[in-house]
C-alpha cells in the first residue's frame, strides 16, 4: 500500500500534463509545449528513482535504510510544485535558495510530495497553497505547507495520522499518506504538527534537526507560480 501511494503522485501529474498536450493545443505554443514536456520528464525521473529504491529493497530483503546526503531544499520544492496544481492551485514558494541540509533525499521528497498532493486534493479553484521553509537556527529546519482549501473537521483531526483513515472517501487516495509522512518525520527525529479549520484551510508544519547545514546569508526568494487553467 505504501509503495502504491508513493507511485501514484508522479504518475498522476505526468498523465495530467500529457492530457494537456493532447487536448489544449499545446503544439501551437512551443513554450507551453516545452513546459508540459519538462513536467512529464521531471515526474518520470522521480518515478524511476522510486522504482530503483523499491527494487533495491526487494533484492536486499530488508527495510530501506536512512541514507543522508546533501539536499538543496528549494530545488526539491520547485520540482514537486511544478505541475502539481494544474487545475487548481496558486502556489507561493518562500525558501532561501541556498538552504542545504543533510537528510535522506528520497524520504524528504516523499514527505513533501505527499503533503503538497493533499493540499491540492483538498483545494478548489483559485485557492492558494504556500510552501515556506526556514532555519530558525543552524541546526533546525522548519517547513510549513498551508492551503486555503476545504479544511478538516475537528472530529477528524485526531485520526488523520492513522493508516487508512480518510476524511472524505470520495477524494482519491488510500488514506495512508500522512501515516507515511509521520514515519518519515520520526525517522529524522522531527515533529509533525497539523492544524486545520473547516472551510478555512489546513497548515502542516514539519520541524526536524539537520546535520552539517550550510546556508549562505541571502534574502529569501519569493516565487509565485500560477499554473495555467485548462481552457
Amino acid at each position: 500500500h505504501n509503495i502504491t501511494h508513493e507511485l501514484k503522485t508522479p504518475i498522476s501529474v505526468a498523465v495530467t500534463a500529457t492530457d494537456a498536450l493532447r487536448n489544449f493545443s499545446a503544439d501551437a505554443d512551443p513554450d507551453r509545449r516545452s513546459r508540459y514536456l519538462e513536467i512529464v520528464e521531471t515526474q518520470l525521473t522521480q518515478l524511476s528513482t522510486m522504482v530503483e529504491h523499491i527494487l533495491s529493497v526487494s533484492v536486499e530483503g530488508r527495510e530501506y535504510k536512512y541514507n543522508p546526503t546533501v539536499v538543496y531544499l528549494q530545488d526539491v520544492i520547485s520540482q514537486l510544485t511544478q505541475g502539481a496544481g494544474t487545475n487548481t492551485a496558486v502556489f507561493n514558494i518562500d525558501c532561501a535558495e541556498d538552504i542545504r541540509i543533510m537528510a535522506d533525499e528520497f524520504h524528504i521528497k516523499n514527505l513533501l510530495a505527499t503533503v503538497i498532493d493533499n493540499a491540492v486534493k483538498y483545494s478548489e479553484h483559485g485557492d492558494k497553497i504556500t510552501v515556506f521553509a526556514e532555519m530558525p537556527n543552524p541546526a533546525t529546519l522548519v517547513v510549513t505547507i498551508s492551503d486555503t482549501g476545504i479544511g478538516i473537521p475537528a472530529e477528524d483531526l485526531p485520526h488523520i495520522k492513522e493508516k487508512f483513515y480518510k476524511v472524505d472517501s470520495t477524494i482519491r487516495g488510500s488514506g495512508i499518506g500522512l501515516a507515511v509522512v509521520d514515519e518519515i518525520v520520526k525517522l529524522h527525529n522531527g515533529v509533525l504538527e497539523i492544524n486545520s479549520e473547516l472551510n478555512v484551510g489546513t497548515t502542516v508544519t514539519v520541524a526536524f534537526p539537520v546535520e552539517k547545514v550550510a546556508v549562505e546569508p541571502v534574502v529569501p526568494i519569493v516565487e509565485e507560480m500560477k499554473v495555467e487553467e485548462n481552457e
